[in-house]
């Protein structure tokens, strides 16, 4: 009995070894953070859904805003950043095109290599100064809001006095975040979005305020798409320029008091 006991002993010690080597795993590949700091004279941020880079953000992108001079970006799945990214962004004039790619992107079996990789490295999170405030999107869903250590808090410490979105084909939301102007120029081009069609309504590209936001003043231009004011009450003011399929839900029936609506003409 006593060698079974010892035998049990090793195999408890060693099955508790495993289970720290494993909970210590390296952390880069929970999320590393990336600083870029070649943004003077930089005020926009465009990102675009292409067969090239959709292996390093996906489908959607959260933005964070912070009181600091660089972008922070948090990648996940990659160890030795300096070996595994070639590119992050190519800079043309005033705006930074985020561009990801691999070192091993220009190799005739690139499309190979990315396939077979279980878990390639990925863009998870965005961080950006205040002064950046024009963004592009086409295809990439933006979830916005200000950079805090704890999503339970609901203390909004930021202010951002204008920021401007151009988006097509895709949603955006905003939370957690004051802004005093906010301009959202929407665009959704699917050709089976009518009057009669699905695409009208709730399933289409959404323009969402959450409760957490503070606007002080709206603008939104959309053709089609769906409109969802969860926290009409701060906001002063709301013009909207839709096509009358363009969707759209209020928290609160006195928003119409402020509101001033123009049509657009249905492409």
């Amino acid at each position: 009995a006593l060698p079974v006991f010892f035998l049990a002993v090793a195999i408890f010690w060693l099955s508790l070894l495993l289970t720290i080597n494993l909970r210590h795993s390296p952390e880069s590949y929970e999320g590393i953070e990336l600083l870029y700091t070649q943004v003077e004279g930089v005020d926009s941020l465009e990102l675009a859904h292409t067969a090239k880079n959709m292996h390093h953000h996906g489908l959607s992108m959260n933005i964070r805003y912070a009181s600091q001079p660089h972008i922070t970006l948090k990648v996940k799945n990659v160890e030795k950043p300096e070996t595994a990214i070639k590119q992050l962004f190519i800079r043309q004039g005033k705006r930074l095109i985020l561009q990801p790619e691999s070192h091993h992107s220009n190799d005739e079996n690139t499309d190979d290599n990315e396939n077979t990789e279980k878990e390639p490295w990925r863009i998870k999170e965005i961080i950006l100064p205040l002064h950046i405030n024009h963004l592009h999107t086409n295809g990439i869903e933006l979830n916005i809001s200000e950079n805090i250590a704890n999503d339970q808090n609901d203390a909004i410490n930021l202010t951002l006095p204008e920021l401007h979105i151009e988006s097509e084909d895709t949603s955006v939301k905003l939370n957690n975040i004051h802004v005093i102007y906010l301009n959202i120029r929407n665009r959704y081009n699917k050709e089976s979005c009518t009057v009669e069609s699905e695409h009208s309504y709730h399933y289409s590209d959404r323009i969402v305020v959450y409760r957490k936001a503070k606007i002080d003043s709206l603008f939104i231009e959309s053709v089609y798409g769906y409109i969802d004011l969860q926290n009409s009450a701060p906001i002063r003011s709301i013009h909207l320029k839709t096509t009358p399929e363009t969707g759209m839900e209020l928290d609160r029936l006195d928003s119409y008091q402020r509101m001033r609506w123009e049509p657009l003409p249905t492409p």
